[in-house]
């Protein structure tokens, strides 16, 4: 079944309605019409199966059958803190880290970046992020779309995380803390995960970050590439002290109402 994002103020009861690049896509692209049935979510962490009841020109107006929560959230908030990375990597990372469920990314400037985004440009890369973003969120049926935040200072993005974070840093030259072992003292707390660029991090932004709380950790005896740690860190995470690996997970239970035909 082909699912959908809606905003919360477009459901008004047992009728949610899909808007402009959505209800085209529903229209013009798949074609679908009136009495299909598709999946719908608002970012609240419910899902919705909907039947189509009207197709206008900008929108899509349908009945809402049965609202699931789907247990395909992790229980465990892990924020990705991306150092830029060149070319077209950002897009990877988000799509991939999006599917293993990350809470948030905050793409950082750091020092030894090659890649510089200021002003109106790095606004548009932000919002091309985010469509990024939701069309993953689509694909692997979460019902949370990641928040990607602005591009911002290393400290800045720090600044943003909520109180308490545990904050990890991958270095590579870190020789006595591994991941599995800062993960054994985990206080039960989000975690942040603060990725370097191809350059890696300047020593000097280890050293602010464990002066702000972090932990330099590695990541296992080989270097990866910055497009690589991030994902392989957040999958050893949610393995560890998350939900993946385990069977069952993402099963839907049904919250809600049920209609037929007539009750619209």
């Amino acid at each position: 079944m082909h699912r959908f994002q809606v905003r919360p103020e477009d459901i008004a009861g047992n009728i949610l309605t899909l808007r402009g690049q959505e209800a085209r896509h529903l229209s013009k692209v798949l074609r679908l019409g009136q009495g299909e049935e598709v999946l719908a979510f608002d970012n609240s962490g419910l899902e919705y199966r909907a039947r189509v009841e009207q197709v206008n020109q900008d929108e899509v107006v349908c009945a809402i059958l049965a609202q699931y929560e789907t247990g395909r959230e992790p229980g465990l908030d892990v924020f990705l803190l991306q150092g830029l990375p060149k070319l077209d990597k950002m897009e990877l990372i988000i799509q991939k880290t999006t599917e293993l469920g990350v809470r948030s990314i905050i793409p950082v400037r750091t020092a030894r970046a090659v890649m510089q985004l200021e002003g109106k440009k790095a606004q548009d890369r932000v919002e091309r992020w985010r469509k990024i973003a939701a069309e993953a969120a689509k694909q692997c049926g979460r019902p949370k779309v990641p928040g990607i935040g602005q591009v911002v200072d290393l400290e800045e993005g720090l600044r943003a995380l909520p109180q308490g974070t545990m904050v990890l840093a991958a270095f590579e030259a870190e020789e006595t803390l591994g991941l599995a072992e800062a993960l054994d003292a985990w206080p039960g707390v989000p975690i942040a995960l603060v990725i370097g660029p191809e350059g890696g991090f300047d020593p000097r932004e280890i050293a602010c970050l464990k002066a702000q709380g972090a932990r330099s950790v590695s990541l296992g005896p080989r270097i990866l590439r910055t497009e690589t740690a991030g994902m392989a860190a957040l999958t050893m995470i949610l393995y560890q002290l998350g939900d993946l690996g385990k069977a069952g997970a993402g099963s839907p239970r049904a919250t809600g109402l049920c209609l037929h035909h007539s009750d619209f």
